[in-house]
């Protein structure tokens, strides 16, 4: 566990814990989605939606009829 930020940060010794609390915390913001398969829990990180030039998200519509 914690492997790829031992791996990029070698100073650093992550905790099960603290990799958990963290991940937790991701998931909380919407950033990041947690799925359990067959006993194990997986991550993934959840795409953002597209934004406009004005800042509004972008939905894509499709008209009635097409």
């Amino acid at each position: 566990m914690g492997e790829e930020v031992t791996r990029v940060y070698s100073h650093l010794t992550p905790t099960g814990g603290v990799v958990r609390d963290a991940l937790g915390a991701l998931v909380a913001k919407g950033a990041v989605e947690r799925d359990k398969r067959q006993g194990a829990v997986w991550y993934s990180i959840v795409e953002p939606a597209p934004v406009s030039d004005n800042g509004a998200n972008v939905t894509e519509t499709v008209p009635a009829g097409a």
